[in-house]
């Protein structure tokens, strides 16, 4: 008589879920590095005038297990998975610490002890009185 077509169609959708299960494990792609390529556009804030941090123009470089490299911009992955970590006070002149990481980055290797592996890295800002910017 042959297969019910209900069954046939339950075992392609196994045969398809247990693919795309074997596939996601792969941990060739897995991130092993994430590095800061240059700084942002703006590292200078007038005091009372800028009220946010830009991050335009800083790239970082995202490095995978199989030898994978790619450049970025760290607006494109900001929103994904990191935190972005500053005390600024934009009405205050000084110099600020701004600390991006990226808690749980690796990628693909759900059953790995490294699963909470995180990646950090820092920059420095300055924002100044707009009187001593023109001296």
């Amino acid at each position: 008589m042959g297969v019910p077509r209900a069954r046939q169609l339950k075992v392609v959708v196994i045969i398809i879920l247990l693919t795309l299960f074997l596939y996601g494990c792969d941990d060739g792609l897995a991130i092993i590095n994430i590095e800061p390529t240059g700084t942002p556009n703006r590292v200078i804030y007038i005091a009372n005038i800028d009220t946010e941090l830009d991050l335009n123009g800083l790239y970082v470089t995202v490095v995978t297990r199989d030898g994978f490299t790619m450049e970025s911009p760290i607006t494109s992955l900001v929103d994904i998975s990191s935190h972005i970590y500053h005390d600024i006070d934009f009405a205050k002149p000084g110099v600020y610490e701004v600390v991006i990481d990226y808690p749980w980055i690796v990628w693909g290797e759900w059953f790995s002890r490294d699963r909470e592996k995180s990646f950090s890295f820092s920059f420095f800002i300055q924002v100044v009185d707009k009187e001593t910017l023109f001296e």
